[in-house]
């Protein structure tokens, strides 16, 4: 289902919800918003507008969240008044509802069954690559031997080990019968975090490594938008995202693969 942050118009986001689910849609959304499905036609394509009933029935038809559903209310607001004050102040409600939907730690904060680390261990964690690597190869049954885990991440056993102590240690692996098992908690750094840059760095300086390999995907772009595309870039951004770990999570574990991709404003 399309997400509603990010629509400037409660009609255009309509429209790509009927596309989207094809033949019958209309109907369907007309029955949930109490209306014939002639009138919403109408609606969609005019400057009728539609009320708010109809919203917070169509809200629950989409399975908004609260805060879906109260974007999705502004939108309408926003578009059925005619007070130039009203707007400004709507919009503005819209933007903050904008921004926090934005903060990606919070959405993965709510999906994830994080693991609270101490300051030392997380200090330890995000030194260097290595953790990480180890930690994610113990999810995958061929590489849960020291071994195994050791020879693909190209380390000593002697160092591979000690790395995996300090793992179970955290508590974010277990031995058991000669294997190194994930303990199924996962890790995610707040913005903010002071872990965050070093983090970062490790991972793109791993990508640095591989740049060369045909099989990898390197993409840097130095681009001028306006202002309303850069959001509208930042959205699909983290719509994908989202959609990339429900995709991740729901998947078998058979190798490890790193995802780095940035967005930002160089100089701002």
């Amino acid at each position: 289902m399309k997400r509603v942050f990010g629509y400037h118009s409660y009609k255009k986001y309509l429209k790509d919800i009927s596309e989207m689910q094809g033949r019958g849609a209309i109907s369907k959304l007309a029955e949930a918003a109490g209306c014939d499905r002639t009138y919403l036609s109408q609606c969609l394509s005019s400057k009728v507008q539609l009320t708010p009933d109809h919203i917070l029935g169509l809200a629950e038809y989409l399975n908004l969240s609260e805060a879906e559903e109260e974007y999705f209310l502004l939108l309408l607001l926003f578009e059925r008044s005619a007070s130039r004050t009203a707007q400004l102040k709507i919009k503005k409600k819209m933007e903050k509802l904008n921004q926090a939907d934005l903060i990606l730690s919070k959405k993965i904060a709510q999906k994830d069954d994080s693991n609270e680390l101490t300051e030392i261990q997380k200090a330890k964690y995000y030194s260097s690559w290595k953790y990480a690597a180890l930690h994610t190869l113990s999810s995958i049954n061929e590489f849960q031997s020291t071994q195994t885990m050791t020879r693909k991440a190209r380390l000593s056993e002697i160092e591979g080990l000690g790395i995996l102590k300090d793992l179970e240690k955290a508590g974010l692996l277990s031995f058991q019968n000669g294997k190194w098992i994930h303990s199924g908690k996962n890790i995610h750094i707040p913005t903010g975090s002071s872990h965050n840059a070093q983090n970062h760095m490790n991972w793109r300086l791993k990508a640095v490594d591989s740049v060369n390999n045909k099989n990898a995907i390197h993409y840097t772009t130095l681009f001028s938008v306006s202002k309303k595309d850069w959001e509208l870039l930042r959205t699909q951004l983290l719509a994908f995202i989202d959609r990339q770990r429900d995709t991740i999570h729901a998947s078998g574990s058979e190798e490890m693969y790193c995802f780095c991709c940035d967005l930002f404003q160089p100089f701002d």
